[in-house]
């Protein structure tokens, strides 16, 4: 049953608009099916109707549950949030009007809009990346490239070498999910089959570097174990049909690139006037939790100031120190909201 609205009690609904249905978006929405804020209007855009919970995709591309599991029907949730849903993809933001910009529909009004976005792989910079490796990010569409590489490593009679690139936590998590999936139906489809093989190149002097010492070595054993090599210190400044290249002088042979590198915001970001860093992520100085449309606030050591408040943002498109911000006496939006902030935080 949804949480019963209380409209406020002087002047209109403030409109909140919630970009993308991230984890801290779907976790605003069940913040506000328990407990509904006063004086808000809540509104949902996403591009598809089911939102891909990121931190099951390791297991299903290992093949230890069915992709449906992971997945969040975004539905029946907004529906207890008293929520409506605008099944659309953002493509822009009018920061003078106050609205948000869907491809193939009218704008979206808001006195509030929050992004939970995700992110685009970066490959500015790496010749031929964007044209033949194949990025994470954005996860939602991750599972159909993925089906697709399946499908050529089981058609190339003479077996594949897929190169992951990217040394961090994501890597390799997602290069032991890739290869426990791949040499299980390799396996299964013929015994006999030319075995894959794997590699991590990674342009840090060590995989995981933020990271104890003692995980990394832990690490470093599980993938030896997978017959899994490891390439560090090595900065890939080429993708090209069958090889990665790295620096001026090397080639690692590759049919299968997977790029799992820091990624950057949507480009869509870089004009809207938003406080974006090199990466065109959000910046912690957006994360001003104010329903009301007074002046920007400086708040915390070290943060600027934010110049659009009414922008808050979550997710793989921002960075930021939220729960230093939320609880702030200078913060006047309701306290059911700031819970909804608080606990989405850092979820994504």
């Amino acid at each position: 049953m949804a949480a019963p609205v209380v409209e406020a009690g002087h002047g209109r609904l403030q409109h909140v608009v919630l970009v993308g249905a991230g984890h801290a978006h779907v976790e605003v929405l069940r913040s506000f099916a328990m407990s509904r804020p006063a004086g808000v209007r809540l509104t949902l855009i996403t591009r598809a109707w089911n939102a891909l919970y990121s931190g099951m995709l390791p297991g299903v591309i290992a093949g230890l549950y069915p992709v449906k599991e992971a997945h969040i029907d975004t539905r029946p949730l907004a529906a207890a949030a008293g929520a409506t849903v605008v099944r659309a993809e953002a493509v822009g933001l009018n920061l003078n009007s106050r609205h948000v910009l869907c491809r193939d529909l009218p704008p979206v009004p808001y006195d509030v809009a929050s992004f939970d976005i995700g992110s685009t792989p970066n490959t500015e910079g790496v010749a031929g990346a964007a044209d033949h490796a194949i990025p994470v990010k954005p996860i939602d569409g991750f599972l159909s490239r993925f089906e697709a590489l399946r499908h050529r490593v089981r058609e190339r009679a003479g077996g594949s070498r897929i190169v992951l690139v990217g040394g961090g936590a994501g890597g390799i998590e997602l290069v032991l999910s890739v290869e426990r999936r791949l040499r299980a139906e390799a396996t299964e489809a013929d015994p006999r089959s030319r075995p894959l093989k794997f590699a991590v190149v990674c342009a840090s002097a060590t995989i995981l570097p933020e990271f104890p010492a003692s995980f990394r070595r832990r690490c470093r054993r599980i993938l030896q174990s997978r017959d899994i090599d490891l390439i560090e210190n090595a900065r890939v400044t080429a993708v090209a049909p069958g090889r990665v290249h790295i620096g001026e002088d090397r080639a690692v042979p590759a049919d299968e690139v997977l790029w799992v590198t820091e990624a950057a915001a949507p480009k869509w970001l870089g004009p809207t006037g938003l406080c974006l860093d090199q990466t065109r992520h959000l910046g912690a100085e957006l994360i001003v939790h104010e329903l009301c449309l007074g002046e920007p606030t400086s708040w915390g050591s070290g943060l600027a100031k934010s110049n659009y408040p009414e922008c808050p943002a979550s997710g793989d498109g921002f960075r930021c120190r939220a729960h230093e911000l939320v609880d702030q006496p200078q913060a006047q939006c309701s306290r059911g909201f700031q819970r909804a902030i608080r606990r989405g935080y850092s979820v994504d």
